[in-house]
């Protein structure tokens, strides 16, 4: 049974055994293939945005020339206004010797950044995320992130800069 993606075949699936017994099973294959191809499609979807985010938030950092276009578009993507004051957020692990991220504590930073509507943040290997929120947000979000950094005390230290706009990152 050819599987065929994008008008291309991609692989063929067979299954050994009597035609009307197994007919049932290949379309089943099929089908699970089709899901898995869908699922690699969106991972690197997925992968190829995580890497976009973090480098235009290090070569903003950094103050690397980024094209002003491509800056641009994907601000626009991430409905980030350049117009409008930002501030960096900054959360780093405490445990210096051999910082390790728990799955329950990427969670949990992930469903901040979530509840504060921050769409441009990434993970620093191998012990901090960089954000940048809306200057805004923050300042009406202040509770939300004290007591995010109050339950967490143990496992992370929080930092917010200065609001600037995002070309100035550098400076929060």
């Amino acid at each position: 049974l050819p599987v065929y993606h994008n008008h291309k075949m991609i692989a063929v699936i067979g299954i050994t055994g009597e035609p009307d017994e197994v007919r049932k099973y290949a379309k089943l294959a099929e089908r699970i293939t089709r899901l898995l191809i869908r699922e690699k499609e969106l991972d690197a979807f997925n992968r190829s945005e995580a890497e976009k985010k973090h480098y235009i938030i290090r070569a903003l950092i950094d103050q690397e020339d980024i094209h002003p276009d491509y800056l641009r578009e994907n601000l626009s993507r991430w409905k980030i206004d350049e117009k409008i004051s930002c501030q960096l957020l900054r959360l780093k692990l405490n445990d210096t010797d051999a910082p390790s991220l728990s799955p329950s504590l990427d969670t949990a930073i992930r469903n901040l950044f979530y509840k504060l509507d921050c769409q441009l943040f990434t993970f620093v290997y191998p012990d901090e995320y960089l954000a940048v929120i809306d200057s805004e947000v923050f300042h009406r979000h202040r509770d939300l992130l004290a007591d995010f950094a109050q339950k967490h005390t143990s496992a992370l230290c929080i930092a917010v800069g200065n609001p600037v706009l995002i070309h100035n990152l550098a400076d929060s």
